[in-house]
Protein backbone atom coordinates (compact mmCIF):
# COMPACT_ATOMS: atom_id res chain seq x y z
CA UNK A 1 0.00 0.00 0.00
CA UNK A 2 1.31 3.33 -1.45
CA UNK A 3 1.22 6.24 1.68
CA UNK A 4 -0.27 9.03 0.53
CA UNK A 5 1.68 12.74 0.09
CA UNK A 6 -0.57 13.87 3.99
CA UNK A 7 1.32 11.03 5.19
CA UNK A 8 4.98 11.83 4.40
CA UNK A 9 6.63 14.99 5.37
CA UNK A 10 10.74 16.09 3.81
CA UNK A 11 13.56 17.11 5.90
CA UNK A 12 15.22 18.75 3.82
CA UNK A 13 19.45 18.89 3.81
CA UNK A 14 19.42 16.18 6.39
CA UNK A 15 20.33 12.85 7.41
CA UNK A 16 18.63 11.36 10.33
CA UNK A 17 20.76 8.97 12.19
CA UNK A 18 19.40 8.44 14.87
CA UNK A 19 15.47 7.73 16.44
CA UNK A 20 14.58 7.50 20.01
CA UNK A 21 11.57 8.40 22.14
CA UNK A 22 13.23 11.96 22.89
CA UNK A 23 15.05 13.84 20.44
CA UNK A 24 16.13 12.72 16.37
CA UNK A 25 19.90 13.09 15.90
CA UNK A 26 20.88 14.07 12.08
CA UNK A 27 24.03 15.38 9.68
CA UNK A 28 24.68 18.13 7.49
CA UNK A 29 27.44 16.47 5.93
CA UNK A 30 30.12 16.29 8.49
CA UNK A 31 28.06 18.03 10.92
CA UNK A 32 25.27 16.71 13.65
CA UNK A 33 22.18 18.02 14.84
CA UNK A 34 20.10 17.44 17.66
CA UNK A 35 16.35 17.77 17.41
CA UNK A 36 13.89 17.40 20.81
CA UNK A 37 10.20 15.86 19.38
CA UNK A 38 7.97 16.37 19.37
CA UNK A 39 8.47 20.29 18.65
CA UNK A 40 11.80 21.14 18.41
CA UNK A 41 14.15 23.09 16.64
CA UNK A 42 17.19 21.29 14.77
CA UNK A 43 20.54 22.62 16.84
CA UNK A 44 24.37 21.91 15.78
CA UNK A 45 25.89 19.75 18.25
CA UNK A 46 29.11 18.94 17.10
CA UNK A 47 31.29 18.35 13.47
CA UNK A 48 33.37 15.88 12.75
CA UNK A 49 37.05 17.31 12.59
CA UNK A 50 38.20 16.70 9.49
CA UNK A 51 38.88 20.41 7.85
CA UNK A 52 38.96 19.57 4.15
CA UNK A 53 36.54 16.55 4.27
CA UNK A 54 33.94 18.82 6.24
CA UNK A 55 34.42 21.88 3.69
CA UNK A 56 33.89 19.28 0.34
CA UNK A 57 31.08 17.55 1.92
CA UNK A 58 29.18 21.15 1.74
CA UNK A 59 28.35 20.14 -2.11
CA UNK A 60 26.29 17.60 -2.31
CA UNK A 61 27.28 16.04 -5.69
CA UNK A 62 31.23 16.44 -4.11
CA UNK A 63 29.99 14.26 -0.91
CA UNK A 64 28.63 11.44 -3.28
CA UNK A 65 31.30 11.08 -5.36
CA UNK A 66 33.91 11.28 -2.42
CA UNK A 67 31.82 9.53 -0.13
CA UNK A 68 31.81 12.33 2.33
CA UNK A 69 29.15 11.56 4.93
CA UNK A 70 28.35 10.41 8.27
CA UNK A 71 27.92 6.50 7.25
CA UNK A 72 26.68 5.61 10.80
CA UNK A 73 25.92 6.87 14.47
CA UNK A 74 24.53 5.94 17.90
CA UNK A 75 24.78 6.95 21.53
CA UNK A 76 26.24 4.51 23.32
CA UNK A 77 24.80 3.51 26.69
CA UNK A 78 26.96 5.28 28.49
CA UNK A 79 26.05 8.60 26.53
CA UNK A 80 29.00 8.81 23.97
CA UNK A 81 28.45 9.29 20.26
CA UNK A 82 30.04 7.51 18.15
CA UNK A 83 29.60 7.15 14.55
CA UNK A 84 31.62 6.43 11.23
CA UNK A 85 32.93 8.85 8.77
CA UNK A 86 35.37 8.11 6.06
CA UNK A 87 38.73 6.44 6.94
CA UNK A 88 37.85 6.76 10.78
CA UNK A 89 36.03 6.15 13.67
CA UNK A 90 34.71 9.25 15.86
CA UNK A 91 33.23 9.59 19.35
CA UNK A 92 31.83 12.40 21.13
CA UNK A 93 31.86 12.19 25.00
CA UNK A 94 29.39 13.48 27.11
CA UNK A 95 30.07 17.04 28.30
CA UNK A 96 32.83 17.49 25.51
CA UNK A 97 31.97 19.57 22.54
CA UNK A 98 34.14 18.24 20.01
CA UNK A 99 34.73 14.95 18.04
CA UNK A 100 37.59 13.24 18.28
CA UNK A 101 39.06 10.40 16.27
CA UNK A 102 39.13 7.25 18.14
CA UNK A 103 40.23 4.36 15.39
CA UNK A 104 41.63 5.03 12.11
CA UNK A 105 40.97 2.63 9.34
CA UNK A 106 43.61 1.72 7.35
CA UNK A 107 41.61 -1.22 5.38
CA UNK A 108 38.76 -0.04 3.01
CA UNK A 109 36.85 3.47 3.54
CA UNK A 110 34.71 2.34 6.76
CA UNK A 111 33.21 -0.90 8.17
CA UNK A 112 29.05 -1.17 7.31
CA UNK A 113 28.50 -0.37 11.10
CA UNK A 114 29.02 -1.69 14.68
CA UNK A 115 27.51 -2.82 17.79
CA UNK A 116 27.37 -2.58 21.43
CA UNK A 117 26.70 -5.46 24.08
CA UNK A 118 24.84 -5.44 27.15
CA UNK A 119 28.47 -4.53 28.91
CA UNK A 120 29.34 -1.73 26.78
CA UNK A 121 31.58 -3.52 24.62
CA UNK A 122 31.50 -2.39 20.95
CA UNK A 123 32.72 -4.43 17.75
CA UNK A 124 32.94 -4.23 14.06
CA UNK A 125 34.02 -5.87 11.56
CA UNK A 126 36.66 -4.71 8.56
CA UNK A 127 34.89 -4.24 5.02
CA UNK A 128 37.33 -3.39 2.07
CA UNK A 129 37.59 -4.58 -1.35
CA UNK A 130 39.81 -7.53 -0.18
CA UNK A 131 40.62 -9.39 -3.63
CA UNK A 132 43.20 -11.17 -2.56
CA UNK A 133 41.18 -12.44 0.40
CA UNK A 134 43.63 -11.79 2.88
CA UNK A 135 42.44 -11.79 6.94
CA UNK A 136 39.37 -10.17 8.36
CA UNK A 137 39.42 -8.82 11.73
CA UNK A 138 37.02 -8.11 13.76
CA UNK A 139 37.88 -5.41 16.22
CA UNK A 140 36.18 -4.29 19.99
CA UNK A 141 36.75 -1.87 21.84
CA UNK A 142 36.34 -2.17 25.85
CA UNK A 143 36.48 1.21 27.43
CA UNK A 144 34.44 3.30 24.85
CA UNK A 145 36.85 3.75 22.28
CA UNK A 146 40.02 4.95 24.15
CA UNK A 147 41.45 1.43 22.69
CA UNK A 148 40.97 -1.51 19.85
CA UNK A 149 42.10 -5.11 19.87
CA UNK A 150 41.51 -7.51 17.27
CA UNK A 151 38.98 -9.58 19.11
CA UNK A 152 38.64 -12.16 16.32
CA UNK A 153 39.51 -12.85 12.69
CA UNK A 154 38.76 -14.89 9.55
CA UNK A 155 41.61 -16.53 8.21
CA UNK A 156 43.04 -15.58 4.59
CA UNK A 157 40.71 -17.48 1.89
CA UNK A 158 37.71 -17.59 4.11
CA UNK A 159 35.76 -14.36 3.37
CA UNK A 160 35.97 -11.08 1.84
CA UNK A 161 34.57 -8.48 4.06
CA UNK A 162 32.24 -8.30 6.96
CA UNK A 163 29.13 -6.79 6.04
CA UNK A 164 27.38 -6.39 9.22
CA UNK A 165 27.83 -7.13 13.28
CA UNK A 166 24.11 -7.37 14.98
CA UNK A 167 23.37 -7.48 18.69
CA UNK A 168 20.51 -9.86 19.12
CA UNK A 169 19.06 -8.42 22.63
CA UNK A 170 16.56 -11.66 22.84
CA UNK A 171 19.83 -14.05 23.24
CA UNK A 172 22.45 -11.77 24.04
CA UNK A 173 23.96 -12.85 21.02
CA UNK A 174 26.47 -11.17 18.37
CA UNK A 175 25.57 -11.78 14.95
CA UNK A 176 27.78 -11.71 11.50
CA UNK A 177 27.16 -11.74 8.23
CA UNK A 178 29.61 -11.23 5.58
CA UNK A 179 29.88 -11.45 2.02
CA UNK A 180 30.54 -12.01 -0.84
CA UNK A 181 31.11 -15.58 -3.23
CA UNK A 182 30.06 -19.31 -3.12
CA UNK A 183 31.51 -20.37 0.41
CA UNK A 184 32.15 -17.24 1.53
CA UNK A 185 28.56 -15.62 2.93
CA UNK A 186 28.23 -16.42 6.42
CA UNK A 187 25.26 -16.02 9.09
CA UNK A 188 26.77 -16.84 12.33
CA UNK A 189 27.32 -15.21 16.21
CA UNK A 190 29.29 -15.34 18.82
CA UNK A 191 28.27 -15.53 22.84
CA UNK A 192 31.65 -14.91 24.55
CA UNK A 193 32.78 -11.71 23.07
CA UNK A 194 34.21 -13.53 20.43
CA UNK A 195 36.40 -15.96 22.46
CA UNK A 196 34.31 -18.36 19.52
CA UNK A 197 32.56 -18.10 16.68
CA UNK A 198 29.30 -20.04 15.50
CA UNK A 199 28.63 -20.54 11.93
CA UNK A 200 24.70 -21.15 11.40
CA UNK A 201 25.03 -21.12 7.53
CA UNK A 202 27.75 -20.79 4.99
CA UNK A 203 27.06 -20.94 1.23
CA UNK A 204 26.60 -18.46 -1.85
CA UNK A 205 23.74 -15.65 -2.01
CA UNK A 206 21.12 -17.13 -0.25
CA UNK A 207 23.38 -16.53 3.03
CA UNK A 208 24.62 -13.06 1.87
CA UNK A 209 23.13 -10.24 3.99
CA UNK A 210 23.87 -7.09 5.26
CA UNK A 211 21.57 -6.34 8.27
CA UNK A 212 19.75 -8.82 10.98
CA UNK A 213 16.25 -8.11 12.45
CA UNK A 214 15.37 -10.01 15.47
CA UNK A 215 12.41 -10.93 17.14
CA UNK A 216 11.71 -13.22 19.99
CA UNK A 217 12.08 -16.74 18.11
CA UNK A 218 12.72 -15.57 14.59
CA UNK A 219 15.60 -13.62 12.77
CA UNK A 220 14.62 -11.78 9.59
CA UNK A 221 17.11 -10.97 6.76
CA UNK A 222 17.12 -9.50 2.85
CA UNK A 223 19.68 -10.94 0.40
CA UNK A 224 22.38 -8.54 -0.74
CA UNK A 225 23.44 -10.10 -4.33
CA UNK A 226 23.59 -8.94 -7.64
CA UNK A 227 23.91 -12.08 -8.91
CA UNK A 228 20.83 -13.89 -8.04
CA UNK A 229 17.06 -13.20 -7.35
CA UNK A 230 16.70 -11.57 -3.86
CA UNK A 231 14.23 -12.47 -1.39
CA UNK A 232 13.02 -11.61 2.04
CA UNK A 233 13.52 -14.64 4.64
CA UNK A 234 13.26 -15.78 7.96
CA UNK A 235 14.42 -18.30 9.98
CA UNK A 236 13.29 -19.96 13.30
CA UNK A 237 16.19 -19.85 16.25
CA UNK A 238 15.66 -23.42 17.11
CA UNK A 239 15.02 -25.39 14.26
CA UNK A 240 16.84 -22.79 11.82
CA UNK A 241 14.31 -23.07 9.34
CA UNK A 242 14.77 -20.81 6.43
CA UNK A 243 11.27 -19.59 4.75
CA UNK A 244 11.34 -17.34 1.49
CA UNK A 245 8.49 -14.48 2.08
CA UNK A 246 9.04 -12.96 -1.00
CA UNK A 247 10.79 -11.91 -3.91
CA UNK A 248 12.62 -8.07 -4.16
CA UNK A 249 13.83 -6.26 -7.12
CA UNK A 250 17.34 -5.87 -5.75
CA UNK A 251 20.15 -6.14 -3.22
CA UNK A 252 18.73 -5.03 0.70
CA UNK A 253 20.96 -3.49 2.34
CA UNK A 254 19.21 -1.18 4.44
CA UNK A 255 16.91 -2.34 7.28
CA UNK A 256 15.35 -1.48 10.06
CA UNK A 257 11.94 -2.16 13.04
CA UNK A 258 9.33 0.76 12.99
CA UNK A 259 6.57 -0.13 16.34
CA UNK A 260 5.67 -3.79 15.51
CA UNK A 261 6.91 -4.15 11.98
CA UNK A 262 10.01 -4.78 9.67
CA UNK A 263 11.18 -2.67 7.06
CA UNK A 264 13.34 -3.31 4.18
CA UNK A 265 14.88 -1.29 1.47
CA UNK A 266 15.99 -2.53 -2.24
CA UNK A 267 19.41 -0.91 -3.80
CA UNK A 268 19.27 0.08 -7.21
CA UNK A 269 22.27 -1.96 -8.09
CA UNK A 270 22.13 -2.64 -11.84
CA UNK A 271 22.74 -6.12 -13.37
CA UNK A 272 21.95 -8.96 -15.13
CA UNK A 273 19.29 -10.05 -12.49
CA UNK A 274 18.71 -6.28 -10.62
CA UNK A 275 17.44 -4.47 -13.66
CA UNK A 276 14.30 -2.52 -11.51
CA UNK A 277 15.37 1.54 -11.53
CA UNK A 278 13.37 2.23 -8.13
CA UNK A 279 14.19 1.46 -4.32
CA UNK A 280 11.71 0.31 -2.45
CA UNK A 281 11.16 -0.29 0.71
CA UNK A 282 8.67 -3.35 1.58
CA UNK A 283 7.06 -3.50 5.22
CA UNK A 284 6.60 -7.32 6.55
CA UNK A 285 4.54 -8.12 9.60
CA UNK A 286 6.75 -10.32 11.67
CA UNK A 287 3.24 -12.22 13.00
CA UNK A 288 1.74 -12.67 10.08
CA UNK A 289 4.95 -13.22 7.63
CA UNK A 290 2.75 -10.56 5.11
CA UNK A 291 5.24 -8.55 3.02
CA UNK A 292 3.96 -5.22 0.92
CA UNK A 293 5.77 -2.29 -0.57
CA UNK A 294 5.04 0.96 0.87
CA UNK A 295 7.06 2.96 -1.39
CA UNK A 296 9.21 3.45 -3.50
CA UNK A 297 11.85 6.37 -5.39
CA UNK A 298 13.14 6.39 -9.05
CA UNK A 299 17.28 6.64 -9.21
CA UNK A 300 18.62 9.36 -10.43
CA UNK A 301 20.54 10.16 -13.89
CA UNK A 302 23.74 10.10 -12.37
CA UNK A 303 25.97 7.36 -13.21
CA UNK A 304 26.18 4.71 -10.30
CA UNK A 305 29.52 3.52 -10.40
CA UNK A 306 30.64 7.14 -9.71
CA UNK A 307 27.67 9.09 -7.64
CA UNK A 308 26.73 5.51 -5.69
CA UNK A 309 23.63 3.25 -5.72
CA UNK A 310 19.63 4.26 -5.41
CA UNK A 311 18.89 3.45 -1.73
CA UNK A 312 16.92 4.79 1.29
CA UNK A 313 19.16 4.40 4.66
CA UNK A 314 17.52 3.43 7.86
CA UNK A 315 18.33 5.34 11.31
CA UNK A 316 19.28 3.66 14.57
CA UNK A 317 16.52 3.09 15.84
CA UNK A 318 15.39 3.15 19.58
CA UNK A 319 12.08 4.50 19.74
CA UNK A 320 10.10 0.83 19.91
CA UNK A 321 6.45 2.22 19.78
CA UNK A 322 7.13 4.73 17.41
CA UNK A 323 4.68 4.88 14.82
CA UNK A 324 6.60 6.91 12.74
CA UNK A 325 9.19 5.43 10.24
CA UNK A 326 12.98 7.95 9.18
CA UNK A 327 14.35 7.27 6.17
CA UNK A 328 17.21 9.27 4.30
CA UNK A 329 17.11 9.34 0.20
CA UNK A 330 20.32 8.74 -1.97
CA UNK A 331 20.86 8.90 -5.23
CA UNK A 332 17.31 9.29 -5.67
CA UNK A 333 15.48 11.46 -7.66
CA UNK A 334 13.48 14.05 -5.59
CA UNK A 335 14.98 12.59 -1.84
CA UNK A 336 18.83 12.60 -2.26
CA UNK A 337 20.43 14.63 0.51
CA UNK A 338 16.99 14.70 2.35
CA UNK A 339 15.08 12.55 4.64
CA UNK A 340 11.40 10.88 5.02
CA UNK A 341 9.25 11.24 7.77
CA UNK A 342 6.47 8.86 7.32
CA UNK A 343 3.40 8.01 9.37
CA UNK A 344 2.89 4.47 10.44
CA UNK A 345 -0.89 3.73 10.65
CA UNK A 346 -2.84 0.62 11.19
CA UNK A 347 -3.65 0.10 7.19
CA UNK A 348 -0.15 -1.75 7.40
CA UNK A 349 -0.10 -5.60 7.14
CA UNK A 350 -3.24 -5.70 8.99
CA UNK A 351 -4.10 -9.51 10.67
Amino acid sequence: MQKTAKDIKVIRNLKILEVTEHYLLASRGYTVMKKSLPEGKWKKVAAIPEFTRRILAHSRLVARLLRLEIYFMKTLSDGTLLGIARKGLFRLRPGQNKFEKCFNISRGTRPMNFAEDEFGNIYFGEYFHNAERDKVHIYCSNDRGNSWRVAYTFEAGAIRHIHGIHYDSFTKRMWVTTGDLQNECIIGYSDDGFNSFTEVYRGGQEFRSCKLLFTENEIFYGTDSELEQNHLRVFNRESLQIINLTNVQGSVINATTGGELLFFNTTVEPSAVNTDRHSYIWCVNPRTRQAEVVQKFEKDKLDHRYFQFGQCYFPENKAEHNQTLYFSGCALKSIDGHSIEMSLNHNFNKE
